[in-house]
């Protein structure tokens, strides 16, 4: 940034610091990623533009909104349409991001053929891989310690999950049968 300051480019540069995912760091006794996680899954997004307003938000956010985002900050027009939407009014004006379904998929556990999906939406988070289901309240569990999953009170929330992941599964080419049931 120094260097960027020197050649007195700062002010016209967009700086965009983020990771792939956590490493968890003990947490769940888990080094790497490896399952889905908060720990694993949530990672920063620090955007700097020197016209935008400060603030920090804590709304999930996907990195597929990432390049739409980029293409408008930048005023550079492209007429592909893309699976993320652009946040720049969120960096611009400092307002939330519109809440909105977050979804991802781990498969780096090759050996044993785990391929895990996960939708976080409202203050849940669904994780499945096509055989057992996690269901987690983030807000009154952050640490994912209790795994509400197949549990009555919670049926109706882990259903709506499923389908919401089951559409956007459908809607990515995904190959998991999710029309088995899960409990």
């Amino acid at each position: 940034m120094q260097g960027l300051k020197q050649q007195d480019l700062f002010d016209d540069t967009l700086l965009v610091c983020t990771a792939d995912h956590g490493e968890q760091l003990g947490e769940h006794a888990m080094y790497q990623k490896m399952e889905m996680y908060e720990s694993a899954v949530r990672v920063p997004a620090v955007i700097h533009l020197t016209d935008a307003t400060s603030s920090v938000q804590n709304t999930p956010i996907s990195h597929l909104d990432f390049v739409p985002t980029i293409l408008d900050l930048l005023h550079i027009p492209c007429d592909r349409t893309f699976e993320g939407s652009s946040l720049a009014h969120t960096i611009l004006e400092g307002t939330p991001p519109p809440i909105k379904p977050v979804f991802s998929v781990y498969n780096g556990n090759h050996a044993i053929g785990d391929i895990r999906r996960m939708i976080v939406h409202e203050g849940w988070k669904y994780v499945w891989d096509g055989m057992e289901a996690e269901l987690f309240h983030l807000e009154k569990d952050p640490g994912e310690s209790i795994n509400l999953s197949g549990l009555d009170q919670y049926r109706q929330r882990e259903q709506q999950l499923h389908r919401m992941l089951s559409t956007w599964a459908r809607q990515s080419n995904d190959w998991i049968d999710y029309t088995r049931t899960w409990a």
